[in-house]
This record gives structure tokens, C-alpha cells and sequence, in this order.
């Protein structure tokens, strides 16, 4: 969803104020995209994703004194903080003890090869879409799993649509970067 600048503004400033209607508004309007994201990013189960939504908006709420409306959106703040949250995610995953309780088996079907490998290669590809920083794995996202045009990324991102492909451009990239270190 593509809000006005002053939409924003003016949502922020009622955030800002402890408006009960605006965080409302705010988890109505953001909290299915942070959903959508977090469990793209950590392929978790509901209850771990519905429990990281949770604490990417405590934190936002904790944090909104420093929300700049200058710096960017609403909703990429918001993902900047779901990023932080999916990163911290794998970081827990690749430290828990066995005995932890955690669900480190994040795939459950078949266990022929081909699906085998279709499911570690997932696994593989959010960890390191969460290691990228925020800004690329965000594009990354939007552009080729949730499918959004050039022209709605450049709107979002407050930029023209060449903008948009050298960003993509770079996050590829370093997307790859990442990849091919792992595979090796």
C-alpha cells in the first residue's frame, strides 16, 4: 500500500502523540506487509512468525522517538526493523543447543532428494537474505517474491526507476556474493 507524505506525516505524528486510533491504524496498514516479510525471510512457522511480528511492532513502539520521517517511510522503518528481527532469528537458530526446543527442522514433506534440496537451498536463501543488509534484502523482497513493478518500488523507495534497477542491480550482486560463499 502506497501512502501520501503527509498521510505519513501526520500518522507518525499521531504514533508519536500515544493515539490509540493510530497504532491501529499502523498495525492495520503495516502489519500484514511486516507478516508477509518475516516469514519470507525466516520460513518459521505462524506461531514463530505471528511472535516476531509481535516484537518487530514492541520495538517500533519503543523506538518511535526515532522514527525520521526525512530518512525514509513508515514501512521501511518498520522493515528495517523486521530485518533486524529475522537476522537475530538466525542467529538463535544456528546457536540453540539440540535440546533447545527450537524447531531447527523448518521443513516437514517428503524426504526424496529433489525435495530435499529444494529445501535447504530455501533455507539457505532466506539466511542470506537476512544477512544482506536491510535495503537490499527489502528490494529483493518486493521485486521477485512479492512481484511489485519498478514503478511501485521507485515510488516507495522515493526514487526514479533507474534508481530502482541500480539498487536491484547492487543487491543482486551481493546477493550472489553471499550465495556462491556458502555453496563452496
Amino acid at each position: 500500500m502506497i501512502t501520501s507524505d503527509s498521510d505519513e506525516e501526520h500518522l507518525s505524528r499521531r504514533l508519536k502523540r500515544g493515539d490509540d486510533a493510530a497504532w491501529t491504524t499502523f498495525f492495520d496498514r503495516y502489519g500484514p506487509r511486516v507478516w508477509s516479510y518475516v516469514a519470507k525471510l525466516t520460513g518459521a512457522d505462524r506461531h514463530t512468525v505471528a511472535d516476531l511480528v509481535q516484537d518487530v511492532f514492541t520495538a517500533a513502539a519503543q523506538g518511535l522517538r526515532n522514527f525520521d520521517p526525512a530518512r525514509g517511510t513508515l514501512v521501511s522503518w518498520l522493515l528495517g526493523i523486521a530485518h533486524r528481527h529475522a537476522a537475530l532469528f538466525w542467529r538463535r537458530q544456528s546457536t540453540a543447543p539440540p535440546d533447545s526446543g527450537l524447531n531447527l527442522d523448518l521443513f516437514e514433506g517428503p524426504t526424496d532428494p529433489d525435495h530435499l534440496l529444494v529445501a535447504e537451498t530455501s533455507v539457505a536463501v532466506r539466511r542470506m537474505l537476512a544477512t544482506l543488509p536491510e535495503d537490499m534484502a527489502t528490494i529483493l523482497i518486493a521485486r521477485y517474491l512479492d512481484d511489485r513493478s519498478m514503478a511501485d518500488l521507485a515510488v516507495e523507495f522515493g526514487c526514479t526507476v533507474d534508481a530502482v534497477r541500480s539498487r536491484l542491480l547492487r543487491a543482486r550482486d551481493r546477493f550472489r556474493e553471499l550465495f556462491e560463499t556458502v555453496r563452496t
